[in-house]
């Protein structure tokens, strides 16, 4: 926050919260995922990919992107992230 601060224009140093609500207030339109989509961030976040929530008729499309680096990579860091965790709580 003390980063953003100085670059705004304002009088009252604005507070991160009041940042974030304006924020998720002009993006959250953007952002309605439909129910399938919504499965598929959460089942990504256990680790869990599952492409064929997003292309549902298009299984060499799923694969195809599932494979991507980028989304390897999201997935090993959720799968190591829950792993450490786990143990921590152990």
């Amino acid at each position: 926050m003390e980063q953003v601060a100085p670059l705004l224009n304002v009088e009252i140093e604005p507070r991160a919260a009041d940042l974030i609500d304006k924020a998720w207030a002009v993006l959250g339109r953007f952002l309605d995922l439909s129910a399938e989509e919504k499965d598929y961030v959460e089942s990504a976040n256990r680790g869990d990919l599952r492409m064929e929530l997003l292309f549902p008729g298009n299984p060499q499309e799923a694969m195809r992107i599932a494979a991507h680096p980028a989304i390897q990579w999201k997935i090993a860091n959720v799968k190591a992230h829950a792993a450490k965790s786990s143990r921590r709580a152990e």
